[in-house]
């Protein structure tokens, strides 16, 4: 059983120090992926940790639109993951999620989320969040943006920004006023 303890506690370790080592790197990709199966073409932002050293909290977003023109969504959505060696994680009691856009608030409600084990005490937890299209745009607009889920605050970096941006513009090329 304690072996199983230090393989967790190891694992936990690695990904934090990955999740640091990331946060110097570049900004996060946008790509966008046609299903001519399906014939949806989905849009994402790659995931990428986006905390203080300590924590682990990952974001990413996607979004998705019908054939190969691009149309304005009415909604996204925000992934969030998180490693923890909580029985229960951080998130159990508060999903909690409210963004301040140059001091504006916008509360966008209570993220979706599921939990599963992976070796002994490590744990990863997965939340999602429809966000309105229309507050993405308000948002992204800002200089600073600060996001609070459950008890966790963090700043986007302007590479996030960036990349949240370009996001934004791939349902509507034509509109560059962003």
């Amino acid at each position: 059983m304690q072996r199983y303890s230090y393989f967790a506690a190891f694992t936990l370790l690695v990904l934090c120090a990955e999740i640091v080592a990331a946060q110097s790197h570049a900004a996060p990709a946008v790509s966008s992926q046609y299903d001519k199966f399906k014939d949806v073409t989905l849009v994402r932002v790659e995931t990428m940790p986006v905390v203080n050293p300590g924590l682990s909290l990952a974001l990413g977003f996607s979004g998705s639109y019908p054939g190969r023109v691009p149309i304005t969504p009415r909604f996204v959505t925000a992934y969030f993951s998180s490693a923890s060696n909580q029985e229960h994680g951080r998130y159990e009691h508060n999903t909690g999620v409210i963004v301040l856009a140059d001091g504006e608030r916008f509360r966008l409600g209570a993220a979706t989320r599921s939990i599963r084990r992976i070796a002994g005490d490590a744990h990863l937890e997965f939340m999602s969040l429809d966000i309105p299209f229309k507050k993405l745009k308000w948002i992204i607009r800002a200089k600073k943006v600060e996001i609070q889920i459950g008890n966790t605050e963090f700043v986007l970096s302007p590479d996030y920004m960036k990349a949240l941006r370009q996001f934004v513009r791939s349902f509507s090329p034509s509109s560059r006023a962003l």
